[in-house]
């Protein structure tokens, strides 16, 4: 009774820890989150840190922007244990954009949730050399400079401005508050208000910083401040300022607004509110330091993003309401999402957000148990928080059926291929020695996806549906060695997986197109069951949007693509395993449309002109501004920017101080590539007041009157001597213009005046650039190569180098069905300025059709002409489809198979080629008629994993390959023999019964032996391969009474086994003379006596001993002559027992069943164990009918206990006393 009540104590306590562990289980927090954005060049390389904490400790890894595992990549990318990414340092030749420029996540994981971090930016830069310049400012004396510190585009990104030198004296940086005289903005321009002729004299030069490298470089040339004389009265020009500031929270910021005017102008600040304007008022924060001109910057104020979801616990009834409130604070905030587990939470009529920031969930399942975090993004910035949610469970109520029984039935259990499952063996009874695990039979575990801890907790992480499916039994042991066993079964359900090859992360479809979205599962339990999102919300369909299910797939199809329609589109697949989900954002093409159509437009001479032109559609629409060079309108040419000419962003063009000439046609022109540009001519007219003043200063003539004045001009890098270009002006004149000049050039110039007593000398030499202009030139070497049925290959050169005035952006390649009417529909293509060769593909055309394709460049200024047109023609059918394959069935030697063709393929197909392999060999390939579906693949290997994928071909070459699929024939590697019915045992040798092994399915092929004394550290093998077809073979030469161990390899198509076996030979005494010895062993007696050792060492060793007992014995006999008569019947006696004793051994050492009653082997190499059957000494519960397992209460054996591992052993019991007799207990070992 008192051990029965240990025993209900001993259950109790381990039901209540397991109770309280489950309420101790907390889910993952993040204790260092990865920043937003991390840059890094390639000389330092970067550790990113990711911990979190929870109870069990979370697991860690990271993920890219497709959601997939970021493997380790030697040299480029690993993950440390501690979960720290690490980029290495790496050379250029190794940068890769899909490591070094895309966006990771972290991930933490344990068994009670898992969650996220939020996306981080990773940008690793290749180091490049940099040279800051500093160039000239032309500015009015009293007016505002501006000295800009020139970056090179590649490291603008990366480089910031140090500070400002000033005559290598003063330093000036952008953390100093400005004074009256000088200001240096964050965005590193240098402003000096009031300018005089000493600013002139004055050297400026910038020192840049790489904030990466931390590298500092100063500018080589100096930039200087050119003061000029004001000659008449000029209205205000903006000649500096910033559309768009940033600026943080708490921070000093600047905004600038230089213009340029005589007299020097005066500024006004106004602040745009809901209400209206309203005059910026100077205080102890806002101060202004320096219209009629107006610009307009938007100040954008930012603040850290924090999250917090309230509450972050909640332990939930099933039946209640969860609510979770998502606090954001910072800004601006662009957009809020929810996760769960780590997956985007799909809405429904149960889980549903009441609004962006509020998540309500009603009815609580027990599958609303988990993680759920809150993110928050801007365009700098992100942030998530983290709440969890429990599920309180009904108190437990014990059921105690049995004071010895498990204390939870075994039930039917589903995994979900490619996740972890844990098993538990619910064993009760006090106290247990060892949990073992079988899997049909075979002892786990098989591989190093299989862990089984102390506690006998059984996990099969990556679980599989073919090697994991099927029955698991535990089996549980007490010192005792009795047994209490139990079974589950395990059913594996696949999850869908979408395929991405048919679901692109963007699809791109111009308005008024078709369009589908196909969502396929290519894996995945059925049924599945699929569902829409649009932005995350349930999409239902319309008349002109459809929903169209197949067997395993869901399209999305748009009849007439809208404007609307842009968006995210999420696809969810569910079934029973899980769900899994795929987002596409759908990009809608919009042709331009005019927001401000261009109108004729009047202006006074000298006074400012505004022509508006804007409009909308997607990819936002670039304005183009071109003036009629004739009086009529006819040929255009591009308006190009200049002092007294802009062009904003909006569209509008103005013309400041408007003269004579730009009196004419304008055209404004629209153009985003899709579809027919727009454009519109209008007419500007100047008008002449009848009557103004206007005064100018004459410069000094040296007392005679200027003839005439020589304009020279070169390019910069050429010499006065021989390269000098000149212009010859009267002497009235005080202009002239300087025409046929290179666009994008850096000219000098400089005056020369004469009169009647000569030539003055040079004036100062005038630096000019010219401004960009559009391509003069077409791009080259144009060619089109047909690559399927609705595509085609464009690849080009850039323009010639001196026709490109500029850097060019891009190409416009233009295409349409040749000799139709039809207008050229435009793709365009951003330039490489890396590569000399472009290429794109024109896709979505009619099969067998001829396109006409022309490209054009162009840049900042505009487009160029187009290159002469090319004729291209798309195939008359593509490349086939290959077929899904899939494995119906396996024998041990073959493998059927079929497959299906896509529906969707309208290509003939000639043949099949069936490519398969098994592990370890070569690709082979079988031919197959394209009018089968399915194939019997013959004489392949047995109980072995084989991988096979299809191709489909046609006249013009063979698909895409299927994906590959594996399977793995029938039968398994050689299960070993029972040792008592394998050894047969005798003094000097053993006889091994080889036909006591298994097959296991696939016939054995031969057998190695090995064999050695048992404290021998070397084996012994024997020479030969022994074929599977003989029955049995001897071991021979070996010492009497003395413990060996057998290791025999058997080798099969499906693999190989291993097993040892333990015995001892008998002794030398026990051998008998009618052991019928096999007929190796009688080819030695057949030897002459002298060379049989067999023989002559028993006789010798006989003789003595008999010669030692008769000197003995008649020492004896004459010392005891009195108790002879005594003596002589003891000895009869003894005789007579030692030949009865000696008869039974040698029966008993025949007799595989009476010899040996229990064993136990395993092998080693495929973590096989068999037991044989227990005939005595132990007692096992055969009673089926009861739901648990029961180990049962018996008396402790008497037999030593071994540790053997898992090695087959034949256990020798002790001594009995009084004799010599050898005796082998049965039992498991």
């Amino acid at each position: 009774m008192a051990g029965e009540l240990w025993m209900v104590v001993a259950l109790l306590s381990t039901v209540l820890s397991n109770i309280y562990c489950g309420d101790d289980e907390s889910g993952p927090r993040f204790r260092t989150e990865p920043p937003f954005r991390i840059e890094f060049s390639n000389s330092s390389g970067a550790e990113i840190r990711c911990t979190a904490d929870g109870i069990p400790p979370p697991r860690m890894n990271w993920q890219n922007r497709e959601g997939a595992n970021a493997r380790d990549i030697p040299g480029i990318r690993y993950m440390r244990s501690d979960g720290t990414l690490v980029f290495p340092p790496f050379a250029r030749e190794d940068y890769r954009q899909d490591v070094h420029d895309t966006l990771y996540q972290c991930l933490a994981s344990n068994s009670a949730g898992a969650i996220i971090s939020k996306e981080m930016h990773v940008r690793g830069v290749v180091q490049q050399k940099f040279i800051p310049q500093v160039y000239d400012d032309y500015v009015i004396r009293g007016n505002t400079a501006v000295l800009r510190c020139h970056l090179p585009s590649f490291v603008r990104e990366y480089v910031t401005l140090d500070s400002w030198l000033i005559d290598e004296d003063l330093v000036l940086k952008s953390t100093d508050i400005e004074d009256d005289k000088y200001t240096v903005l964050s965005t590193g321009e240098l402003i000096i208000h009031r300018v005089d002729d000493s600013d002139g004299k004055r050297n400026f030069k910038c020192r840049a910083r790489h904030r990466l490298t931390g590298e500092l470089v100063l500018s080589p040339t100096t930039g200087k401040v050119i003061v000029t004389e004001p000659h008449s009265p000029m209205g205000p020009r903006i000649t500096f300022s910033q559309s768009q500031v940033r600026a943080d929270e708490g921070s000093y910021v600047r905004i600038p607004c230089v213009s340029t005017a005589q007299p020097a102008p005066e500024y006004r600040w106004l602040k745009e509110t809901s209400s209206g304007l309203f005059p910026v008022i100077e205080d102890h924060r806002t101060r202004v330091t320096s219209g009629d001109k107006r610009t307009d910057t938007v100040l954008i104020v930012t603040a850290p993003l924090k999250v917090t979801v309230i509450p972050e616990h909640q332990t939930l009834n099933i039946g209640e309401t969860a609510v979770l409130n998502c606090s954001v604070s910072g800004h601006p905030v662009h957009t809020v999402t929810w996760r769960k587990d780590q997956r985007h939470l799909a809405a429904n009529s149960r889980v549903q957000l009441l609004s962006r920031d509020v998540l309500h969930i009603t009815s609580v399942r027990r599958e609303d148990k988990g993680m759920y975090q809150c993110f928050a993004y801007n365009d700098a910035d992100g942030a998530q928080g983290t709440a969890e949610i429990k599920i309180g469970d009904v108190p437990p109520v014990l059921l105690i059926t049995h004071f010895l029984d498990t204390y939870g039935p075994f039930q039917t259990l589903s995994a979900i291929s490619g996740q972890e499952l844990v098993l538990n063996c619910p064993v009760g009874g006090y106290p247990i020695k060892s949990i073992t695990w079988q899997k049909g039979g075979i002892i786990l575990p098989l591989d190093h996806r299989h862990k089984i801890s102390s506690t006998g907790y059984l996990t099969l992480q990556d679980v599989q549906k073919a090697a994991d499916e099927g029955e698991y039994t535990c089996i549980a042991k007490n010192p005792d060695g009795l047994t209490a066993s139990g079974s589950t079964y395990v059913s594996v359900v696949v999850a869908p997986v979408i395929d991405a090859q048919y679901f692109p992360d963007t699809i791109t479809a111009n308005e008024g197109e078709r369009a589908k979205i196909i969502c396929s599962a290519t894996t995945g339990d059925p049924p599945i069951r699929f569902k829409w999102l649009k932005n995350g919300f349930p999409f239902v369909s319309t008349g002109r949007v459809s929903i169209n299910l197949l067997d395993d797939s869901s399209v999305l199809q748009f009849r007439k693509v809208q404007a609307t329609d842009r968006g995210q589109y999420t696809c969810v697949a569910t079934n029973a395993a899980t769900s899994t989900n795929m987002t596409s954002q759908l990009v809608v093409n919009v042709p331009p449309a005019w927001t401000a159509e261009p109108v004729n437009t009047s202006a006074i001479l000298g006074s400012s002109a505004w022509m508006n032109c804007s409009a909308e559609g997607f990819p936002t629409p670039s304005i183009i501004w071109r003036k009629a060079r004739e009086s009529s309108p006819g040929d255009f040419g591009y308006v190009t920017s200049s002092p007294r000419i802009r062009q904003y962003n909006n569209g509008s063009l103005v013309l400041w101080d408007v003269e004579l000439s730009d009196k004419g046609f304008y055209l404004c022109q629209a153009n985003n590539g899709i579809g027919a540009a727009l454009s519109k001519v209008i007419f500007l007219n100047v008008q002449v007041e009848t009557a103004y003043n206007k005064s100018a200063d004459v410069p000094f003539n040296g007392n005679s009157h200027i003839t005439g004045s020589s304009v020279q001009y070169k390019m910069a890098d050429d010499t006065w001597k021989g390269h000098t270009s000149q212009l010859i002006v009267s002497g009235s004149d005080s202009t002239a213009i300087l025409r046929a000049l290179h666009p994008v050039t850096t000219y000098h110039l400089r005056v020369i005046a004469e009169n009647a007593i000569g030539k003055s000398r040079p004036s100062g030499i005038i630096n000019v650039t010219t401004q960009v202009e559009a391509p003069s030139g077409p791009p080259r070497e144009l060619t089109v190569h047909p690559t399927g049925d609705q595509s085609l290959k464009v690849t080009w050169k850039p323009p010639r180098e001196d026709a490109r005035h500029g850097r060019i952006q891009g190409y416009h390649v233009g295409y349409r069905v040749y000799h139709s009417s039809e207008k050229f529909q435009y793709k365009t293509v951003e330039a490489n300025e890396d590569s000399e060769l472009h290429s794109t593909y024109v896709t979505g055309l009619q099969p067998f059709t001829k396109y006409e394709v022309i490209v054009k460049a162009y840049n900042v200024a505009g487009a160029g002409p187009q290159t002469d047109s090319i004729i291209g023609t798309t195939l008359e059918t593509a490349p086939p489809t290959s077929p899904i394959l899939q494995v119906i069935g396996t024998t041990s030697n073959s493998i059927n198979i079929r497959w299906e063709k896509d529906s969707k393929d309208r290509s003939s197909i000639t043949e099949y080629t069936l490519h398969y392999r098994h592990d370890d060999s070569m690709w082979q390939t079988k031919k197959l008629r394209s009018t089968t579906d399915r194939y019997t693949l013959e004489n392949v290997k047995c109980g072995t994993r084989y991988q096979m994928y299809l191709t489909a071909s046609n006249s013009l070459g063979t698909g895409e390959p299927s994906p590959s699929v594996t399977t793995r024939t029938k039968g398994a590697a050689p299960m070993p023999a029972p040792q008592n019915s394998f050894v047969t045992l005798n003094s000097t040798f053993v006889v091994l019964h080889l036909d006591g092994w298994q097959s296991g399915g696939c016939p054995i092929l031969h057998f190695n032996i090995q064999y050695k004394a048992k404290y021998q550290n070397q084996w012994t093998s024997v020479p030969d391969r022994i074929p599977a077809n003989r029955e049995k073979t001897i071991v021979g030469q070996l010492t009497p009474d003395r413990e060996y161990i057998v290791m025999v390899t058997a080798h099969s198509e499906a693999g190989v086994t291993q097993a040892e076996y333990k015995f001892r030979t008998l002794p030398l005494q026990y051998s008998s003379e009618s052991t019928s010895l096999p007929a190796l062993v009688r080819r030695e007696a057949e030897l002459p006596f002298h060379r049989n050792v067999t023989l002559l060492i028993p006789v010798v060793v006989s003789s003595l001993v008999l010669i030692i007992v008769i000197f003995t014995v008649v020492v004896c006999l004459r010392k005891h002559t009195q108790d002879r008569r005594g003596q002589q019947e003891y000895d009869s006696q003894k005789i007579a027992a030692d030949s009865l004793l000696m008869s039974e051994v040698s029966q008993k050492s025949l007799s595989g069943k009476q010899s040996i009653n229990g064993s136990h082997y395993s092998s080693p190499t495929r973590g096989q164990h068999q037991f044989a059957s227990s005939k005595s000494g132990e007692q096992r519960r055969t009673d089926k009918q009861h739901e648990y397992a029961e180990p049962y209460t018996a008396y402790p054996s008497s037999r030593q206990r071994s540790d053997e591992g898992s090695f087959a052993t034949i256990k020798r019991a002790p001594p009995r006393s009084g004799s010599m007799t050898s005796a082998y207990k049965t039992g498991f070992s």
